[in-house]
């Protein structure tokens, strides 16, 4: 996240201050200060009411201040401070701009004008909460439990103190209005409360944004990084950087270390660490394992290590420079498997690891034990598929067994220099020509011609058939299917997946859907792909496109005449052909747009509710299909900055169309186990002074996108 002002680093609330200026909430003066331990005055104080909650809605009519002209600089802000609700006057219909308003005046004036409501008695809450209590004043006590329940309440230093007859300072009220917009950048050690139980946002916390980096999740577990990045020129370099992992809880399973540089994911239970080497580069030094509590299984000794595959790690010991290093192989328990003696190793596959010698510096495959089972003998193999590898010799392709036997010859076909990996017993192999670029047969795994017809495009065999294409690929009617058995048909230029028993066909323009046995059950009355609304486009985005054509929740997306409709698994239309756009149903519901307007339908087509945010679109913010679709019960959204601005900020909405966590991140990414990965910030921050180093801060959070927490 950037630093807006130059007097906050290392402030308690900078990252809420930042992300409020982000945001165009906060300003800051002149100089670059933002002077956090300044008092707030009435009428700063409604500025930001105004610039915080500008849709607010008014609940009393404007008023008359006698101190107030229309030439204040905050006369629109007090009288829309006073007309939502947040601010009252004095006697004699006095506002008192120039007043500095108290730590308790500012409370009140947010529980009010938010609406908040104390749902128990609001004096034994008080006690409960504050040892100031007594502090409090007769007339606020019940505003400020409404507060505190409400995880409004931020008190630093002391959580326990209120201070409630303080005049507030900016810093203070930053981090309160923080609480007030879900924006999850307050220290939550010092909110009153704690979280909230579900449907409150604070329910979704699982880890607070405190991580740089956040790795995906192995074997339950997720390597995290705390540091900065420091800038010079084009070059990022981490400093003070510390690692550890979480659970899926977000708890800190293995603790944030210095000295510890853990460098890929969980696999078979270890993972690989680097014991810091201060002397040199900081990926320097002996490497080892941990195992998932943090606790150091292998003792680090290895120069060279890489995570451990089917059991085994490939490692390397002391070596004088990098042309003397030998590799070889380790179990989980760090006794050697196989000793080194490689000049290079690959992990094991198939139960096979290419290597090659020391000495001869041949290629050859070994087995689990050590052994050699095959000699390359020059050949370049690609990974084993279906007990089948490509390889390439002197420029001509064929194939080879886990043996090293040579099943398709390549003097028996000189003319293919390329070959692709079998499916379902199935491989293609291309030559190229200068005039026609490249072609592509099909062969059986005795390199049999399954076919003669040639293809300029093809893909992988799945469930007896790989769609092919002749000519143009831009063309849908260029596109027909291979059988196992070599036989072509045209019938069907495209078939989506399965779902429910069906799938959606093109057939040239029209779409209709199949059975398992390719049976056309629902005819092709549909238009194909969108119909003519995305002829424009490429194939491939039309194919994605498509997506929403499969059957989900026993409805699907067509389009007749360039409108969308839903049709059941009998091919009756149920819900109207009538939007712009669509999505699949999830959860009950579907998202849809007709014109600019979005909004989400039951199985019955009725409106449940609204998009929460205007000017939103299902194709538009980066130029495709917008999954707001919900999953575990929500769904993403996402807000433009400003108008006309081409940044976003995503959060979540729950299946009432309420937003339980504002937009407020730039990046946004569904885990699996029904967990979220949100990044707030990816900015360059810059020092105070022209000539200091910039900083990258890239701070990660992860929600629960479920129930909520207990």
């Amino acid at each position: 996240m950037r630093a807006y002002f130059s007097d906050i680093q290392d402030y308690w609330a900078e990252d809420c201050i930042n992300q409020l200026a982000e945001h165009g909430i906060i300003q800051g003066y002149a100089d670059g200060h933002f002077k956090p331990d300044k008092f707030l005055t009435r009428a700063e104080f409604a500025a930001l009411l105004k610039a915080a909650f500008p849709n607010a809605k008014s609940v009393r009519k404007p008023i008359k201040f006698t101190d107030l002209s229309e030439e204040h600089w905050a006369f629109a802000a007090i009288q829309f401070a006073y007309q939502t609700g947040f601010l009252l006057g004095y006697p004699q219909q006095r506002f008192n701009p120039d007043v500095s308003i108290t730590r308790e005046q500012a409370i009140v004036a947010l529980a009010n004008g938010l609406g908040y409501a104390a749902l128990a008695d609001a004096r034994e809450g008080l006690t409960q909460y504050f040892e100031d209590a007594a502090e409090i004043l007769p007339y606020a006590e019940t505003a400020i439990a409404a507060a505190t329940q409400a995880g409004l309440i931020v008190n630093y230093p002391n959580l326990r103190q209120l201070r409630p007859q303080q005049t507030i300072t900016r810093g203070e009220l930053s981090a309160l209005l923080c609480r007030a917009l879900r924006f999850y950048s307050a220290p939550l050690a010092s909110v009153v409360g704690g979280a909230q139980p579900f449907p409150d946002a604070d329910s979704f916390i699982v880890a607070a944004p405190r991580y740089n980096q956040l790795g995906d999740f192995s074997e339950g577990l997720a390597q995290v990084t705390v540091g900065t990045y420091e800038r010079i020129g084009d070059q990022f370099d981490i400093q003070d950087a510390r690692y550890g992992f979480i659970n899926r809880a977000g708890q800190m399973q293995v603790p944030l270390q210095h000295e510890k540089i853990y460098q890929d994911s969980v696999s078979d239970g270890l993972a690989l660490f680097t014991v810091r080497d201060e002397t040199s580069d900081q990926r320097g030094g002996q490497k080892g394992y941990i195992d998932t509590s943090g606790n150091v299984a292998i003792a680090p000794r290895f120069t060279q290590a890489e995570s451990f595959v089917n059991g085994l790690a490939i490692v390397s010991e002391d070596a004088v420079s990098n042309t003397d290093k030998r590799y070889g192989y380790i179990d989980r328990q760090g006794d050697v498997a196989i000793a080194p003696q490689f000049r290079a190793a690959q992990p094991f596959h198939a139960g096979l690891a290419a290597v090659v010698g020391h000495l001869d510096r041949q290629e050859r495959y070994i087995d689990s034990a050590g052994n050699t089972v095959f000699e390359t003998h020059g050949m370049q193999l690609r990974p084993f598929s279906e007990g089948l590898a490509s390889a390439k010799l002197n420029d001509k392709s064929g194939y080879v067994d886990l043996q090293g036997n040579v099943v398709v010859d390549f003097q028996y076909e000189p003319q293919y220099d390329a070959a692709q990996d079998f499916s379902e017993e199935r491989a293609w192999v291309a030559r190229q020509t200068q005039a026609h670029g490249w072609f592509y047969q099909c062969i059986d795994r005795s390199g049999h011609f399954v076919s003669s017809l040639r293809f300029k495009q093809v893909e992988p065999f799945a469930n007896g058939w790989a769609r092919v294409n002749q000519g143009d690929r831009y063309k849908p009617e260029a596109w027909g299917y291979l059988s196992r058995g070599g036989e072509f048909s045209t019938e069907f230029n495209y078939i989506r997946p399965f779902s429910a028993g069906l799938a959606a066909v093109w057939l040239g323009d029209r779409q209709g859907y199949i059975d398992e046995s390719r049976t056309l059950v629902i005819s092709a009355q549909f238009e194909a792909g969108g119909g003519s609304r995305y002829q424009r486009y490429p194939e491939q985005k039309r194919l994605a496109y498509s997506a929403i054509n499969d059957f989900s929740e026993g409805l699907a997306a067509v389009s007749i005449d360039g409108q969308y409709g839903y049709i059941n698994t009998l091919g009756n239309i149920v819900i109207a052909p009538q939007f712009d756009y669509v999505l699949p149903f999830s959860e009950g519901l579907a998202a849809v747009q007709k014109g600019d307007q979005v909004y989400y339908i039951d199985p019955a087509g009725s409106v449940a509710f609204p998009y929460p945010y205007d000017g939103a679109s299902l194709w538009g913010y980066t130029g495709q299909l917008f999954d707001c679709s919900f999953l575990n019960g929500l769904a993403i959204v996402v807000q433009s900055l400003s108008s006309g601005s081409s940044h976003y900020y995503y959060g979540l909405m729950d299946k009432a169309g309420q937003v339980v966590v504002p937009p407020q991140f730039t990046q946004i990414r569904r885990l699996d186990g029904g967990l979220i990965q949100v990044t707030i910030g990816s900015e360059v921050r810059y020092g105070p002074r022209p000539d200091s180093p910039a900083r990258f801060v890239h701070q990660s959070i992860v929600i629960v996108a479920a129930a909520g927490r207990e």
